[in-house]
């Protein structure tokens, strides 16, 4: 990076895919990438959690596995109690090398 600097995008896999798609290189942009709810999901109108749709899950993890093959680092950020889901998200992380953080609210507590 020109100003060697860490710059993590918050989200932007639409701009970091077309960004990708037209340059080739990511690298030059960014240092890493923070995604939120790729394992679960919020109700806000409910204020409750949830399990991540399939398909919705699937299309994060082909995105963060991509930046990380890229040389990315990868940081999730998900929101749950459930021991179950906490479990899957750990393995997940810990056999992709990917940084985490699992709030049991939205408050980041």
């Amino acid at each position: 990076m020109m100003f060697e600097k860490a710059v993590i995008i918050n989200g932007g896999d639409t701009y970091v895919a077309e960004y990708r798609e037209r340059y080739g290189d990511i690298t030059p942009i960014m240092t890493g990438v923070n995604q939120e709810s790729v394992w679960s999901g919020i109700d806000f109108d409910k204020g409750t959690f949830h399990e991540q749709m399939s398909e919705t899950r699937d299309y994060f993890c082909k995105y963060l596995e991509a930046c990380k093959a890229d040389g990315m680092e990868v940081y999730l950020l998900e929101y749950t109690t459930n021991p179950n889901l906490i479990q899957k998200i750990k393995e997940y992380c810990k056999e992709q090398d990917f940084h985490f953080y699992i709030s049991s609210s939205l408050e980041l507590r």
